[in-house]
This record gives structure tokens, C-alpha cells and sequence, in this order.
């Protein structure tokens, strides 16, 4: 370190100063007492090796000094330090020599002139470098820089990168007898989601380094597409029982009675709407008249070829067309579009109580 330079060369004037001063004096002596008074042993060091000589100039201002030593053949250059110090009778002129830097940043190659004793740091700012939160220097900041070293410069940069991903709105088919085979009908229309994904990017000297990839975040759930599609013998009805078994031909094996030809229609409900029995309105319950259907009973409804299967019911609704003997029975569908393809339609009820 500077330091220790500065120390080994005062310690190399002060273990011989005593013998170096006292050989001079006596050459003073010798040449007599006149130049004697006007001359004094002035002590010269720097990092390759020191000297003595005889000066009758005494050293002082810098510009003094610096005629001293050129009076020697020693020239100071720019950022050379030169520290001056008494002791013992003899004046000593220590030299700290500029140091030659070559600092490598942002592409280029740049060499410092600097002070002895400068830190990597000090050495950025003399030559205007900034240097970011995330860069990397070869050497630490408080580092105290010698002849010899360099300093590397490498930029860090991150970036992230953000990628949203659309997810497709699932399609949910529901089959149905109501409609003609192949036929589609969009019960619910659905939407996409999407996710979003943020990759960290590190860039060291504008080349991409690293990267790393978080795990995907849901911004909104995608809501399916339902929709109905025509399916000959496929049940309307969400309802099912498990006592329920059917034959070879979808016909119950057991059963109390069965009406046949009975004249139906279809309706739909409001969101919120209740029903007259309190049972939850859904595919499944059918409208009645309860003074010779009561509610509770359990059918199952088909028509007679099998083409049309609206499948387990439950007497749970009334309603004008049934009271006044319309209809027979009035089934519920899961939207107003499917109970208008059902229209009026003959089936065969079988009352499985």
C-alpha cells in the first residue's frame, strides 16, 4: 500500500541519516568553513533507491524543490508527489511517483495518470465513471491502487419481461334428445382467461447472462363456453335415481302405472324463482295439477319411439295450463331457448310410485 512505501523509505533515511548527514558535514569541513555555512546535506528518496547530496540551497517553496532536484537530473511529472521533512540536521524530499492505471468500461480501454495512494474508487471519479447499484468491479472500491494494476469495469443491468397468456375459454357439451342430432345450441356463451409470467433478465456488458422464469400468475379464471348438442336418447333431466333401472330398450323394469300420449309443453324460470313445492327449479321438476299428481312423485319421461328422453322427474310446480287440462305436465328446461325446441310433444310417463 502507499502507505507502507512512504514507511519503508523513511525507515531507510532514518536507520542512515546519522552516518550520511555526519560523512557530509565532514566533507563541508574539509572544503571550508565559508561553503560550510551556506551549504546543508539534503537527503533525496523515492521507490528506486534514495541519494545524498550537498545543497546550499535550502529546501522550501514547491518550485524550489523542484529546481533541487532538477539541479540532480530528477524531473517531477504531473500527479507526483513530493512531501518535504527535517529531522536530525538533514532535509529529506521523499517521491511518490504517479501510477499509470488502465481502466477498461463501457467498451473502451482508458489508462489514468492517478496519485500514489488513490483508491479504486477516487480512480472512477478522476475519470468520470459512474458506477451503477448492480455493476461489477474487479477490484473493491476502498482497494489503495499500485503500478501494475488495472480495473475492469463490467455494467449489470436487469430488466424483467412480462408475457400474458391468453387462456381459452373451455367448451363444455351437454347432450340432449330435445334438439335434432348435430344440432348445437349455446346454453352459456364463455370467456377467456389469462396468466401473466414475469422473467428476470440480467445483462453483464449488454449480453444476456441469466434468466430466470417466476411460476405463472392467474390475473382471471376463464368461464366455459356450455352448449347443448343434439344427441337422440340423451336425458334433459340433471335428476337421477338410484333405484332406477332400465331395460334393453330405456324402458323401467318396474313401474306403478304409465300414462301414454300424455300432452307436454316446456317452460323456463327466472333466475332466483322459486317453485310452489319449494323444491329447487331445475331440469327435472315439471309443473302438474296436484289434485291427480301429487307433489313428490317421482316419473320417468320418454317418448314412445325413444328419440326424445327427458328421463327422471319430480312433481314439484302447478300452473294454469295444467289446472284447466291443457297439458299434462309441463317440463322444465335450463334456458327459455330449449323449452321452446321441446314445443308440444306427446310422451309416456311412468310413475315409479
Amino acid at each position: 500500500m502507499h502507505t507502507d512505501r512512504s514507511s519503508r523509505l523513511h525507515d531507510l533515511f532514518t536507520d542512515s541519516r546519522v552516518l550520511v548527514c555526519a560523512s557530509m558535514l565532514m566533507a563541508v569541513l574539509v572544503v571550508g568553513s565559508h561553503t560550510a555555512q551556506r551549504s546543508q546535506v539534503v537527503y533525496i528518496s523515492e521507490e528506486g533507491g534514495s541519494r545524498a547530496v550537498l545543497s546550499s540551497q535550502q529546501p522550501g517553496a514547491y518550485h524550489q524543490n523542484k529546481q533541487l532536484l532538477e539541479r540532480q537530473g530528477i524531473t517531477l511529472r504531473e500527479k507526483d508527489n513530493l512531501q518535504v521533512t527535517r529531522k536530525s540536521g538533514c532535509a529529506q524530499l521523499l517521491i511518490q511517483r504517479a501510477i499509470q492505471i488502465p481502466i477498461t468500461c463501457d467498451g473502451s480501454q482508458l489508462t489514468a495518470t492517478l496519485e500514489a495512494g488513490t483508491t479504486a474508487r477516487q480512480a472512477l471519479a478522476a475519470c468520470g465513471i459512474t458506477l451503477g447499484g448492480q455493476d461489477m468491479l474487479s477490484l473493491p472500491l476502498d482497494t489503495v491502487l499500485h503500478q501494475g494494476d488495472s480495473l475492469q469495469l463490467r455494467r449489470v443491468e436487469e430488466r424483467q419481461q412480462v408475457e400474458t397468456t391468453v387462456l381459452p375459454a373451455p367448451v363444455q357439451n351437454v347432450y340432449t334428445s330435445v334438439l335434432p342430432q348435430g344440432q348445437v345450441l349455446v346454453r352459456q356463451y364463455g370467456s377467456d382467461g389469462a396468466q401473466q409470467t414475469v422473467t428476470d433478465i440480467r445483462y453483464v456488458d449488454g449480453q444476456e447472462t441469466q434468466r430466470t422464469t417466476g411460476t405463472p400468475q392467474l390475473l382471471y379464471q376463464p368461464t366455459p363456453q356450455i352448449q347443448l348438442v343434439g344427441q337422440p336418447g340423451a336425458a334433459v333431466s340433471e335428476l337421477d335415481f338410484d333405484d332406477l333401472q332400465l331395460d334393453e330398450n330405456g324402458v323401467p323394469r318396474n313401474y306403478s302405472r304409465v300414462q301414454r300420449g300424455a300432452k307436454t309443453t316446456g317452460y323456463s324460470v327466472r333466475p332466483g324463482q322459486g317453485t310452489a313445492s319449494g323444491r329447487a327449479p331445475v331440469p327435472g321438476i315439471v309443473a302438474v295439477d296436484p289434485r291427480k299428481i301429487p307433489y313428490g312423485t317421482r316419473m320417468y319421461i320418454r317418448s314412445a319411439d325413444g328419440q326424445f328422453v327427458y328421463g327422471c322427474a319430480i312433481a314439484g310446480e302447478t300452473g294454469t295450463a295444467m289446472t284447466e287440462g291443457w297439458v299434462d305436465l309441463d317440463l322444465l328446461y335450463g334456458s327459455y331457448q330449449e323449452s321452446c325446441y321441446h314445443g308440444v310433444r306427446a310422451v309416456d310417463i311412468y310413475f315409479l310410485d
